[in-house]
């Protein structure tokens, strides 16, 4: 999800029970739109799904967002 699906779903659901999934990243990258890997190379796939991981792991454990 980017910036512009957020601002979609916010016109039709409250934005209290939307989040990126990057609420869940570690540092500089939370809350920040995770790089569609599309036309990246071999390491652009891999640092997209590295950010992935984090986030999901952080989410499954059910680390606050703020």
């Amino acid at each position: 999800m980017d910036f512009e699906n957020l601002a979609e779903l916010y016109a039709v659901w409250p934005k209290n029970k939307i989040h990126m999934l990057s609420a869940f990243a570690e540092g500089k990258q939370h809350n920040r739109e995770i790089a569609d890997p599309y036309y990246g190379d071999e390491e652009t796939i891999r640092q997209c799904y590295a950010m992935l991981m984090q986030c999901v792991r952080n989410l499954v454990v059910l680390r606050p967002l703020l």
